[in-house]
């Protein structure tokens, strides 16, 4: 799929707010994974949220595909379960919020 500048803006923009929680916890079936986002690179990071996002499409060697052969509905499900996440975790996405706030001034 060729991503759109804006989607690839926001996806990286989520990864970047990712980054920014000291700790999260991710449920992966049941059971808690522990980790420090803050302590990764952001490619690590990126690379590693594929993984532990259960319906994030995997290869038969369960490994995740790259964006690039994702269509928009499973890369929107990746991104939001990743601000999902991060707001579960007790953090923002600023992205997020500003367009909502934009959309409302847009309204009124």
């Amino acid at each position: 799929m060729k991503i759109s500048r804006e989607f690839n803006r926001l996806y990286h923009s989520v990864i970047a707010e990712f980054g920014k929680l000291e700790y999260a916890i991710i449920d992966i079936e049941g059971s808690d994974f522990e980790l420090r986002p803050s302590c990764l690179s952001l490619s690590t990071l990126k690379a590693l949220l594929k993984q532990l996002d259960m319906q994030y499409p995997k290869d038969m060697e369960h490994l995740a595909l790259s964006i690039t052969v994702l269509d928009s509905k499973e890369m929107s499900l990746h991104v939001e379960w990743m601000i999902n996440t991060i707001y579960k975790n007790g953090g923002t996405v600023h992205v997020v919020e500003e367009e909502f706030k934009r959309i409302i001034g847009e309204e009124q």
